[in-house]
């Protein structure tokens, strides 16, 4: 079969799209259609699919602000055509909700199914990357958004244009489970989960925590409004010495102003000595400092958004063998239970998050058995291998 992935972005790096090629090439060609950006070629082929992009500098940006404004684009819906004209797609692939209406109406005119892979619950991430903007300094692109974006629209789309794919995918369970409640039936949504390829290069040991020697506590991705890492700085400044000794903060992944924001509040709060904040890194650096910590965090603000998505960092934290701590989103919190592989505290509440680094702290024992269950969980249950069988399946009877 051939393939063609639909996605509003940039490409590579896209590390769940990546995995799902990869999967994919094993029984089908896979062309990708994408956004351009800066010196990036028209086209090229990329570990064996086909890439092309489109719409580079203005034209992309307005494309853009079109699609979110209107959750339908015209270049797009012409490019799409001559994309499945020319390379012979038998199925469309859409990344994300945005160009889902744009495929289907492609799909329709060409007679092919097309597949609805939803990454995130778009329209409360829109609203929540709009009314709580970054750190209470909202960019112009922001501020253009909330004026002219009308987040009970794009929910009113969502629940109009899902029913209208062939397949849906999602990536964990309380995702489909939300889509059920907004009417697609469950025969339609496939959970291909966002496990991790298992890293064959780790350490064979974790550290053990030893008193006097620096107990490093880990987040790595993303510093968007979802992660509240403000509460994770606000916890630092309430352990006392005695409580945990030698803290230390590791922050991978600040870009643009979020590397500056985020050390200022640090010594606002008096722990720029204990709070270490790195700006975006190859996977290989992160995963040197990840493997010399001593617990991974998962800080994501409770929300509409958070309690229906999940991120990979949770499955690699259990990979290298890192006790976890996670806020009580709802997927975060059922997967940290039912594997025993951290502990959870509420979203918001830095006393909270303070008490769990503590007992991580001094209960030694307790901390290396959770990281020892999470290397068993990813070896047994969370795992790519795993989610790459549910998605080879759902092509499979779309064949046939």
């Amino acid at each position: 079969m051939r393939i063609g992935m639909i996605l509003d972005n940039k490409f590579p790096p896209d590390f769940r799209v990546e995995k799902e090629i990869n999967s994919l090439q094993k029984k089908h060609k896979i062309f990708l259609l994408c956004y351009k950006r800066g010196k990036q070629k028209d086209r090229e082929e990329w570990c064996g699919i086909n890439v092309q992009r489109i719409f580079n500098g203005f034209e992309r940006r307005w494309s853009n602000w079109r699609l979110i404004r209107t959750n339908f684009s015209h270049h797009w819906r012409i490019e799409i055509e001559k994309f499945v004209i020319n390379n012979q797609i038998d199925v469309l692939h859409v990344h994300d909700l945005p160009l889902v209406r744009t495929a289907i109406s492609v799909g329709e005119k060409m007679h092919i199914p097309v597949i609805a892979d939803l990454h995130e619950n778009y329209p409360a991430l829109l609203e929540l990357e709009t009314n709580e903007p970054l750190y209470n300094a909202p960019s112009l692109g922001t501020l253009i958004v909330r004026m002219s974006v009308s987040i009970e629209g794009w929910k009113k789309y969502e629940k109009t244009v899902i029913t209208k794919a062939d397949m849906v995918i999602t990536v964990i369970e309380e995702a489909k489970q939300r889509l059920i409640d907004l009417g697609v039936p469950p025969s339609k949504i496939h959970v291909v989960a966002n496990y991790n390829l298992m890293n064959v290069n780790k350490l064979d040991e974790k550290q053990t925590i030893v008193r006097n020697n620096p107990f490093r506590i880990v987040y790595a991705g993303g510093f968007g409004p979802s992660r509240d890492l403000k509460t994770l700085i606000h916890a630092a400044s309430l352990i006392q010495e005695n409580e945990i000794q030698n803290l230390e903060i590791l922050m991978l992944g600040a870009m643009g102003r979020t590397y500056s924001e985020m050390k200022r509040y640090a010594a606002q709060m008096g722990v720029e000595d204990k709070v270490s904040v790195y700006k975006w890194m190859p996977m290989e650096e992160a995963e040197k400092i990840m493997n010399s910590a001593h617990v991974g965090l998962v800080p994501h603000s409770k929300s509409d958004h958070t309690d229906s998505t999940i991120p990979h960092k949770l499955f690699q934290y259990m990979d290298y063998g890192l006790p976890i701590i996670v806020s009580n989103c709802k997927p975060l919190e059922r997967i940290i239970r039912d594997s025993g592989t951290g502990l959870v505290y509420r979203s918001g509440d830095a006393k909270s998050l303070a008490s769990c680094l503590i007992e991580i702290y001094q209960n030694p024992a307790k901390s290396k058995e959770m990281g020892r269950l999470g290397t068993i969980a990813v070896k047994e249950k969370y795992n790519w291998n795993n989610a790459e069988k549910v998605l080879l399946k759902l092509y499979d009877e779309l064949v046939h």
